[in-house]
């Protein structure tokens, strides 16, 4: 019910029914290289702390974050029960927990 209260308030009404306030063809482009690929190199790069929280129900494979946590040892992975992709949204409680914990130890 949160996430689909967050997407549905990107909605608009017109007198033809809801339509998104967004312009698909550009959301399409913006999310076709998540999709494409794992920013494997990006990733490597990153010398700062890392905190990755994941969703126990999340749609990044578990063999990513395995691939992940393999050329970065260093981050600290969290995994938010009850929760799917937007933890943000699900568990904000846990989520803010787990932040606060990583940014103030």
């Amino acid at each position: 019910p949160v996430v689909g209260a967050a997407w549905a308030d990107g909605l608009e009404q017109r007198p033809d029914g809801l339509w998104p306030q967004w312009d698909a063809d550009v959301l399409a482009d913006a999310l076709s290289d998540v999709a494409e690929r794992e920013f494997a190199e990006e990733w490597e790069a990153i010398s700062a702390p890392t905190l990755l929280i994941r969703g126990e129900r999340g749609s990044i494979p578990g063999d990513q974050i395995s691939r992940m946590l393999r050329a970065r040892p260093e981050t600290r992975l969290e995994t938010i029960a009850n929760a799917g992709h937007d933890v943000h949204l699900e568990q904000p409680v846990a989520w803010l927990k787990a932040l606060r914990e990583f940014l103030d130890p």
